[in-house]
């Protein structure tokens, strides 16, 4: 299997504003979870007063799953023998059927001896993953009648209370694991606030630009992405401009995978001065050769909220 990551492809179009579209903008919200682990059944309640760091792979992984367990690893044995007690970390497998349990700790030791690894059935890893905006798919892989995964590879910490406060990429450093870790207890759910409009419409659709190559126009809004041409993990610039002048408001944009839910990238957006906004987004490592993904401005109007639709494509090579 090989990870890539990600450019952008823009591949929009227009259609008629009347046609309506119910979206539902809600954000993973986290939430507890259990189930068998090479440590026993485990279950986030039973661990209140630990900080969880939780992410998902299979033992297989070539690259990213080393490189968390890696980089988690240095962090535990940075701490005080004290405070490694306050922290779990569990590895929750995506390929099952192979990852026993004792293969999983077999696995794990290599790492840590206190590493947990999750192993349960299909339709149970779907729900933990869903209340973390996580998911995974499946591919024939390279010999006959084996497999290979993409999956979600950030890592996901819920603090002493249990509340999903934090994700981290893969490859964050060390420093920024021991900070998370360190300022979990002071941080409000990461996703805590909630619009109480939770269906938002949509007000147009752009398929005919390309947002890889310049800026896009739709209802008067021009967008773009920078810096050009779009490469592996790093922060894009967004720039809007309200070219009709208009009353509407951006809000922020919501972007998020088509062909595998990689959760929410919602970055805001801050009126730098009159009638021009600006954000930054940040796009994550990902196993597909090739993702849609659907970008959304969301407005404040006068009947209340509704979206401006952007589809973009990335793919593991620029193109």
């Amino acid at each position: 299997m090989k990870h890539f990551f990600l450019t952008i492809l823009l591949i929009a179009g227009l259609i008629s504003c009347d046609k309506k579209i119910e979206i539902d903008p809600s954000a993973p919200q986290g939430g507890d979870f259990s189930l068998p682990s090479t440590h026993g059944e485990f279950s986030s309640k039973d661990h209140r007063g630990k900080v969880i760091f939780l992410f998902f792979g299979f033992a297989e992984c070539p690259a990213i799953c080393p490189k968390t367990l890696s980089n988690l690893s240095q962090m535990m044995k940075s701490l005080p023998e004290s405070e490694r007690k306050k922290v779990e970390v569990i590895f929750i497998t995506v390929n099952p059927v192979i990852d026993t349990l004792s293969a999983l700790k077999d696995h794990l030791t290599k790492f840590s001896p206190d590493f947990k690894g999750g192993n349960t059935n299909e339709k149970q890893l779907k729900e933990i993953m869903d209340k973390f905006g996580a998911s995974f798919q499946k591919y024939p892989g390279a010999k006959p009648g084996s497999n290979t995964f993409s999956h979600t590879s950030d890592i996901f910490i819920l603090n002493q209370a249990g509340n999903f406060v934090d994700k981290l990429k893969y490859d964050d450093s060390v420093q920024k694991l021991l900070a998370a870790y360190r300022g979990a207890a002071e941080k409000s759910p990461l996703y805590a606030k909630h619009r109480s409009h939770r269906v938002i419409k949509s007000r147009a659709e752009n398929k005919e630009c390309d947002l890889a190559q310049g800026s896009c126009e739709l209802d008067g809004f021009e967008l773009t992405f920078s810096p050009r041409p779009l490469t592996p993990e790093k922060t894009f610039q967004i720039q809007l401009k309200n070219k009709g002048e208009s009353d509407l408001l951006p809000i922020e944009i919501d972007i998020q995978g088509i062909d595998l839910n990689m959760g929410y990238i919602r970055p805001q957006l801050k009126n730098i001065q009159a009638n021009h906004f600006a954000g930054e987004f940040y796009l994550p490592a990902c196993e597909l050769s090739e993702m849609k993904w659907k970008a959304r401005l969301i407005l404040k109007t006068k009947q209340g909220h509704e979206s401006l639709d952007f589809y973009f494509k990335t793919f593991s090579k620029e193109i």
